[in-house]
């Protein structure tokens, strides 16, 4: 039986305990991104993935894709064994530089031994900085 996917997590950073390594806190968590830009350079981030309720080897990494499928950044893969059903694996991937091309829904995927197990949506909203204009009477009320 294959392990089953416990979360799937987007965030700003992880902690994790150094007296305990089970456990980890997330601090701002996305669900999106507001570009100011396009294309928009994506802010460091973290993705979070845990994986139990199974026993093992298995291969675990993650991929951020647009909504055509195609794939804008994958990590490596990080084999891990679980010795019992009680076990779990917590995989921890930090991100930064991604580039959105334009605007819309991206999907950030978990894979467990080259199957989807998890995805989360990432929306990319285009909201251009507003520039206002000085008018020659803004100009003369200066003066």
């Amino acid at each position: 039986m294959s392990a089953q996917p416990l979360m799937l997590v987007c965030c700003e950073k992880v902690l994790r305990d150094l007296t305990d390594k089970t456990k980890i806190s997330m601090i701002g968590l996305f669900s999106g991104f507001s570009a100011r830009t396009l294309p928009f350079l994506s802010p460091p981030m973290f993705l979070v993935s845990r994986y139990g309720l199974s026993q093992g080897n298995f291969a675990h990494h993650f991929q951020i894709e647009d909504s055509g499928g195609n794939i804008l950044f994958r990590t490596p893969y990080n084999k891990f064994f679980l010795d019992n059903r009680t076990a779990s694996h917590t995989d921890i991937a930090g991100v930064e530089g991604i580039l959105f091309n334009h605007p819309g829904q991206y999907w950030i995927k978990s894979l467990l031994d080259d199957q989807e197990r998890l995805s989360i949506p990432l929306s990319v909203n285009y909201v251009p900085m507003k520039v206002k204009a000085i008018t020659d009477k803004q100009e003369e009320n200066k003066e």
